[in-house]
């Protein structure tokens, strides 16, 4: 039986407008199987409609059931709207995509689902079809704050995504590890949009707030408790109901940690000076530049809250082990900035490009932004292409001698022998180096200058065996 007589279809009216449409659609029967595929998710997936339609879904993708919007609908027999997913096709291709899945109904029967799947801001914002359609514009959510707008291709990173989707859904806590830049407070909001249930995100700098009043901003105060002090919710409390980011968490001390534990281990606070319990339901986030063990041993975090905490761990790896997503993130910024800035710049000349690839990124994607923004600045309205010497001056100070050399002699064969990481090492302890120099010693300003925290820095100088005494 054709498709038309199977779902009761105008084929004139309904399938040959699918055909063109700039968003994925599959139609599948409520047995899984895919009767429909069409050209834009074809693309997308990279894989053949005539390789796709008859099969199964778990014969066309690498997918868990529950991680199927299409599966769960014919499941539940409801529609399925906005699920942020990443996939994998049965060749392997990872899309990180927003799929919606609607029941079709047929003489008060379901006869099957239909699902539409968008992508964004990995590719364009519309695909060029035939004759007469003309290219869709999609606005490109620039605040990102969804599973869906964070821009990658890297397998690694998809992966991480994936299980932290799923936990998502789950009130167990989650740590993410990464360094300065990486994007850890993005992800942590990813996580909180994910579940509806779940209303308001409240985060936390840790760093940031003077260690005499990090306890009342946190469990809140009751009036009386000591003098100013005034009846007061704490984070804890404001959260509520939705998420809290403990953002740098080792740069808590560890009496203050003490506490915290105690808290998680009941879900339930007190304020400062109250003797009411108020329980909570909230989901904890905690964010730390370095791995457990580098913290355990600098005594900056505390194993039993570690274990409470890190439930759910994962790592947001760094921008250069990242480097294929360099262009998206590149061409992701150049829009914005367009927009920011009233620029037209369309693209990076090769030379930068091969550049951006090589350099090690040492304040990952926040740096990239933000050197793309300065870059954007120097260059006039009327140009299209970035190049070389649209640098912003003060990064071209801060690169190091082996990448300022690659800049302007990138056709000599002239690096250190060894591979990658044995540059990178050798790299980032002359960054540091030349920072300590500069600052004569000053630990804190150095970190700042080279775009890492204070703590990152210190694992750093013992990782190369520098001593700060050494600059003063």
């Amino acid at each position: 039986m054709d498709l038309k007589s199977r779902f009761n279809l105008n084929e004139d009216m309904f399938i040959q407008y699918l055909d063109v449409f700039d968003e994925g659609v599959l139609i599948a029967d409520m047995d899984g199987v895919i009767v429909y595929y069409n050209e834009a998710l074809s693309k997308l997936d990279e894989l053949s409609s005539s390789s796709v339609v008859g099969k199964h879904m778990m014969d066309a993708y690498d997918l868990r059931t529950l991680q199927s919007p299409t599966l769960k609908c014919i499941k539940t027999r409801k529609p399925v709207l906005n699920n942020s997913t990443v996939y994998k096709t049965i060749k392997g291709k990872a899309v990180n995509a927003n799929q919606s899945a609607f029941p079709l109904v047929q003489d008060d029967e379901m006869t099957g689902c239909i699902c539409f799947v968008r992508v964004y801001p990995q590719i364009k914002s519309g695909l060029m079809h035939k004759g007469t359609m003309h290219e869709k514009k999609i606005e490109i959510p620039f605040e990102a704050s969804r599973f869906q707008d964070i821009i990658t291709n890297d397998p690694y990173f998809i992966d991480t995504l994936d299980v932290l989707m799923n936990a998502s859904q789950s009130p167990s806590p989650i740590m993410l590890c990464g360094e300065t830049g990486t994007g850890k407070e993005l992800v942590a909001k990813a996580i909180h949009n994910n579940c509806e249930d779940r209303k308001q995100f409240i985060a936390v700098n840790c760093s940031a707030i003077p260690e005499n009043l990090l306890e009342g901003m946190l469990f809140g105060t009751t009036k009386g408790a000591f003098t100013g002090a005034v009846d007061k919710p704490g984070l804890f409390e404001e959260a509520n109901g939705g998420t809290l980011l403990l953002d740098e968490i080792d740069s808590m001390p560890l009496e203050l940690q003490a506490k915290i534990l105690r808290v998680l281990q009941d879900f339930r606070v007190r304020r400062v000076g109250g003797s009411h319990e108020i329980r909570l339901d909230i989901k904890v986030i905690s964010t730390v530049h370095n791995l457990p063990e580098q913290l355990f041993d600098q005594g900056l975090l505390r194993k039993d809250l570690y274990y409470r905490l890190a439930v759910v761990f994962e790592e947001i790896i760094p921008l250069r082990q990242r480097k294929k997503d360099i262009k998206l993130l590149c061409n992701f910024f150049i829009k914005k900035m367009n927009m920011k800035l009233g620029r037209q710049i369309e693209t990076l000349n090769p030379e930068l490009m091969m550049f951006f690839t090589q350099y090690h990124w040492p304040g990952n994607v926040r740096e990239l932004e933000h050197i793309l923004e300065g870059a954007m600045n120097r260059a006039s309205p009327m140009e299209t292409q970035l190049e070389t010497r649209h640098l912003p001056r003060i990064f071209k100070r801060n690169i190091s001698i082996q990448e300022e050399e690659f800049l302007h002699h990138r056709g000599k064969d002239d690096w250190p022998e060894g591979g990658i990481r044995k540059i990178q090492d050798q790299t980032e302890e002359k960054a540091i180096r030349l920072r300590l120099e500069q600052t004569h010693g000053n630990a804190s300003r150095a970190a700042e200058l080279l775009g890492i925290s204070r703590q990152s820095l210190a694992y750093k100088l013992k990782k190369h065996n520098i001593q700060l005494k050494a600059y003063k």
